[in-house]
């Protein structure tokens, strides 16, 4: 009678006795299985498993090596193209069938001529039988004039300044930022005018002029004149960017804007500061030099004169208190 170690080792050994391939070798071995905790039991039955695949990839392959040795032909010898005697072929020939194959019909897979050389590939010139199909003005490096058609009046209508765009602005610092490269209508007659670009804002001139009853030492430096429109040759696109330009100049509303304003109000709280210390210190000389400064300050900028930046509402010159000045009363 044979004991469970041989019955696991034939089971092993021959896995395919067993029809159902079960993970045990009979009744008593199951009922042995069944009693252990659930750890040893997998352990047990991992093992087994382990050996029974091992097994069968031995089987397949001895099976693949025998079967596959057989179906190998032996290799004819081959000539050595370094020994004596051995002649390259001067030509290439494909082998040509009677019926043509579906291989040979795409032209990828056509032979190639006789006689084939690499060099015949790398450098071939194209040939130029095929028509070309694309059109020739994607690749132009010089567009024909057509393509940008002239700009008309109505563009120039679209990045035009006017004194009423420009009269709120023109004390602010990035005033001649924004202004150049722009263009003004400049009229020299019933229906006549220039058009003129502004290349720079200049501080001083020799000749101030006035605006709204303001009068203003800046002048608008023109070049470019042109006696009528046909004359200017502007594209669209060039009027399209003019007039991407211009948006900042109608709606201010950058950071630089906003920067803007705050160096004002630190500049102003600063020289108010200074001003309470001179007058605190009796320094009547910068009193008078910091409020000359102050007032010059609020009348290009348009601060509100009796407030402070510590919230406190008062006189901000407040020249009473210089009792000993000359001049005062």
């Amino acid at each position: 009678m044979k004991s469970l170690d041989d019955e696991l080792l034939s089971l092993v050994e021959s896995p395919r006795k067993r029809k159902d391939n079960s993970k045990y070798a009979n009744e008593e071995d199951e009922e042995v299985l069944r009693r252990m905790n659930e750890l040893e039991r997998e352990m047990i039955l991992w093992e087994r498993a382990e050996k029974r695949q091992k097994v069968l990839d031995k089987e397949a392959l001895s099976t693949i090596v025998h079967d596959g040795a057989a179906s190998i032909p032996e290799c004819a010898p081959t000539s050595d193209p370094f020994e004596d005697g051995y002649e390259l072929p001067s030509s290439f020939s494909m082998p040509q069938s009677d019926a043509p194959s579906r291989e040979t019909e795409s032209p990828l897979n056509a032979p190639m001529p006789e006689p084939f050389r690499e060099a015949d590939l790398l450098f071939s010139t194209p040939t130029h039988s095929a028509p070309y199909n694309q059109p020739p003005t994607l690749f132009a490096r010089n567009p024909t004039p057509e393509a940008y058609p002239e700009a008309s009046l109505f563009d120039l209508e679209r990045c035009r300044l006017s004194r009423r765009l420009i009269l709120r602005f023109l004390k602010m610092s990035w005033f001649g930022k924004y202004i150049q490269g722009m263009w003004v209508r400049y009229p020299i007659g019933i229906g006549k005018y220039r058009i003129l670009q502004v290349k720079a804002l200049l501080r001083e001139t020799v000749k101030p002029y006035q605006i709204d009853g303001t009068t203003y030492n800046r002048k608008l430096e023109d070049s470019i004149p042109f006696p009528t429109m046909q004359d200017a040759q502007i594209k669209t696109r060039i009027m399209a960017q003019l007039a991407s330009n211009l948006e900042h100049i109608k709606h201010p509303t950058t950071k630089t804007f906003w920067r803007f304003e705050e160096w004002q109000k630190r500049v102003h709280s600063t020289r108010l500061e200074q001003l309470e210390q001179a007058q605190e210190q009796n320094q009547h000389a910068e009193v008078l030099r910091l409020d000359e400064l102050l007032t010059e300050f609020e009348s290009t900028y348009g601060f509100d004169k009796l407030t402070s930046l510590n919230g406190k509402v008062k006189p901000m010159h407040n020249l009473k208190k210089l009792g000993n000045l000359p001049g005062t009363p």
